[in-house]
C-alpha cells in the first residue's frame, strides 16, 4: 500500500483549513479564522515549510519504490489490499493503460504553495470508476477515493482553535481500508515528521452507497407525509376552484337564455316592437359583461373558497391549508399595510422601511457566507486574503458576523411595537398571564414545525443526497452526529452542547427565541409598569 501510494510522486494533499476540536471540517467560523490570521506570518510559515519539504520528502521516500520490497516495507494483515497493490504497481511500472489511470486519479501538485495552494483533490469519479485487473489473482481491482489529514505545525502563540492540515487525496484498491492506509501513511509520514489525523482521516462511499439508518427512514417518512399534504390540499382547491368556475359558467349561460327568451317575447308583438326589441337585445348583450361579471368579480374565488370551507370540518379545513396553488397567489397578493393617523386618514404603515433593512442585511449576509465558506476550499487563500484584507471595502465581509444584529434589532422593534399597545388593555394579573403564555404558545409554534423538518432532513436525508471530494458521507464526521446526540437542545445549543452545534447556522434561531420568550417579557412588562425603569433597564 505504502509504496503504491508513494508511486504517484506527489504528496497529494487537500484543502487547508482550521478546525477546533470535534467541530466539523468545513464551517463558517473555520473559514473566517482563517482568513483572519492569514496576514499572520505563524500562518504562513507551514505553507512555506511544506513547499520546501516536497523534495525532500521525495529524497527520503524514494529507496522504498521497489515493488520487490513492498511486502517487508507493509506491516499490515490485509493480504488481499497488499495482493492488490503489488498487481497495481507492476502494472503502472509496465505502463498498463488501466493501471496509468491510479496516477491520473491522483491529485497533483498546483502552483503557489506559499500563497495556500494546497487543494490537491485529483480525481474522484475517475477513481471510484477505475476497474484494473490483477493478473496474479484473476480478478479486478477497483478504485476507491480516501482523504486523509495531515497536521501541519503553527505557532504556539497562535490561538488554540487555528489548526492547518492538509488533506492527502488518493485512490486505493476498494481491498484496502481505512486502517491500512492510517498504518502506511504513518510509515511516510513519520520520515518527515509529520503526523496524521486519524479523527478526520476518512474514505469515501459511492453515490448511493451510505447506510439507510433510523434517521433516513424517518426523514423519508416525515417527507412523505408532507409531500402527500400538499398533494391532498391542492387536489380539494383545485375542485373548489372547478365548482367556482362551473357555478360562473352557469350563471352567464342562464342570464344568455333569459336574454333570448326575453327579446322572442318581444319580437312577438310587432315589428316596431322588434326593432326596438333588437336594440334592447344589443344593449342587454353588449351589457352582459357589465351585468354579469360584477357579481361574479363580487364573490371572488377566495370568498368563495372560504363560503364553501366554512361548511366543511376541521380536517377537510386543515388539509386545504396545504394547497400550494393557493398560498403561492396569496403570497403574491399581499398589499403593504397601512394603519390610520391622528387626522383619521388610512396611510403607508412607517414601519415598511424595514423590507429594504431586511434586503440589504440578507445581502450582506449571504456575501459574507459566500466568501468564509468558499476560502477554505481555494487554492489561493493566504494570498486573496492578504490582499484585500489591506482594503477598506473587505471590512464588510470581516464585519459580516455583525450584520445579524440588524435583524435582532427589527425582531425587538417589532415585538415592541406590536406588543405594547396589548398590553396597556390589559387590566388584570391573569389576564397578563394568560397573554404571555398565549405569546409562548405562538411564537413556539410559528418557528418549532418548520425548524425540526430541516434538521430531520439534514440529519437523515442530505448525506444520502449529494457526494464529492470534499464532503464526508460518514455523519460521525459532521455536525450530523452532533444532532443525533442531542437534538433536544437546540433551542438552548448557546449554553448546552455549545461546542457540538448542531446545523451551526441555526444558532440565530436560539437567540432569538431566548429574547422573546425570556427578555421579552422582563422588559416589556417593566415598561408598562415603570416607563423610566425599563428604558433604564433596556439601555
Amino acid at each position: 500500500m505504502l509504496l503504491f501510494l508513494l508511486t504517484f510522486s506527489h504528496l497529494v494533499f487537500l484543502p487547508p483549513h482550521i478546525i477546533a476540536e470535534n467541530a466539523p471540517i468545513y464551517s463558517y467560523e473555520n473559514g473566517l479564522l482563517l482568513t483572519l490570521h492569514s496576514h499572520d506570518l505563524k500562518i504562513q510559515k507551514p505553507f512555506i515549510d511544506i513547499a520546501r519539504s516536497i523534495q525532500n520528502t521525495f529524497v527520503g521516500i524514494k529507496p522504498t519504490l521497489d515493488p520487490q520490497q513492498l511486502e517487508a516495507h507493509l506491516v499490515i494483515n490485509n493480504s488481499a489490499c497488499v495482493r492488490d497493490i503489488v498487481s497495481v504497481i507492476y502494472g503502472i511500472f509496465r505502463l498498463n493503460e488501466e493501471s496509468i489511470k491510479w496516477l491520473d486519479a491522483a491529485g497533483k501538485i498546483v502552483p503557489g504553495i506559499e500563497a495556500g495552494g494546497i487543494n490537491w483533490i485529483g480525481s474522484m469519479e475517475l477513481c471510484q470508476n477505475i476497474t484494473d485487473f490483477n493478473y496474479a489473482l484473476s480478478h479486478h481491482v477497483k478504485g476507491k477515493y480516501c482523504s486523509a489529514f495531515v497536521k501541519l505545525p503553527t505557532d504556539e502563540l497562535l490561538p488554540q482553535k487555528v489548526t492547518i492540515e492538509l488533506n492527502y487525496g488518493m485512490c486505493i484498491p476498494t481491498s484496502c481500508t481505512k486502517d491500512d492506509l492510517v498504518v502506511l501513511l504513518d510509515i511516510v509520514l513519520s520520515r518527515v515528521n509529520l503526523s496524521l489525523d486519524n479523527s478526520t482521516t476518512f474514505c469515501h462511499e459511492e453515490f448511493g452507497s451510505v447506510p439507510k439508518d433510523g434517521w433516513f427512514w424517518i426523514s423519508i417518512s416525515i417527507l412523505i407525509i408532507v409531500i402527500v399534504l400538499l398533494l391532498i390540499g391542492t387536489t380539494i382547491d383545485l375542485i373548489i376552484w372547478s365548482m367556482w368556475k362551473y357555478q360562473a359558467h352557469t350563471i352567464l349561460y342562464n342570464r344568455l337564455v333569459d336574454s333570448v327568451n326575453s327579446s322572442e317575447s318581444l319580437a312577438s308583438s310587432n315589428e316596431s316592437v322588434i326593432v326596438s326589441g333588437e336594440n334592447i337585445q344589443e344593449e342587454n348583450t353588449t351589457g352582459e359583461s357589465d351585468v354579469v361579471c360584477p357579481e361574479l368579480n363580487s364573490l371572488s374565488y377566495s370568498k368563495y373558497r372560504f363560503k364553501i370551507l366554512s361548511n366543511m370540518n376541521y380536517g377537510i379545513k386543515f388539509l386545504a391549508l396545504y394547497s400550494i396553488p393557493y398560498n403561492g397567489w396569496h403570497l403574491f397578493q399581499l398589499k403593504p399595510s397601512t394603519i390610520v393617523n391622528k387626522s383619521g386618514q388610512l396611510c403607508e404603515n412607517p414601519l415598511l422601511c424595514l423590507d429594504g433593512i431586511r434586503v440589504l442585511t440578507m445581502i450582506w449576509i449571504i456575501y459574507g457566507h459566500c466568501i468564509v465558506y468558499s476560502i477554505v476550499g481555494s487554492n489561493n487563500t493566504l494570498f486573496y486574503a492578504q490582499t484585500h484584507l489591506r482594503q477598506w471595502s473587505f471590512q464588510a465581509m470581516v464585519g459580516a458576523p455583525l450584520s445579524v444584529d440588524a435583524f435582532f434589532f427589527m425582531s425587538g422593534l417589532l415585538t415592541t411595537y406590536l406588543t405594547l399597545p396589548k398590553l396597556r388593555r390589559i387590566c388584570s394579573w391573569k389576564n397578563w398571564f394568560k397573554f404571555w403564555c398565549s405569546f409562548t404558545f405562538h411564537r413556539i409554534v410559528r418557528l418549532t414545525p418548520a425548524y425540526l423538518l430541516v434538521l430531520l432532513l439534514y440529519t437523515g436525508l442530505f448525506i444520502h443526497g449529494y457526494s464529492g471530494p470534499l464532503y464526508p458521507q460518514n455523519p460521525e464526521l459532521t455536525d450530523v452526529k452532533f444532532c443525533r446526540a442531542h437534538w433536544w437542545a437546540t433551542y438552548l445549543n448557546n449554553f448546552i452542547y455549545a461546542d457540538e452545534v448542531c446545523m451551526g447556522w441555526s444558532w440565530y434561531l436560539s437567540d432569538e427565541l431566548q429574547f422573546s420568550l425570556v427578555l421579552a417579557p422582563i422588559f416589556l412588562s417593566l415598561l408598562m409598569c415603570v416607563f423610566s425603569f425599563g428604558i433604564g433597564e433596556l439601555t
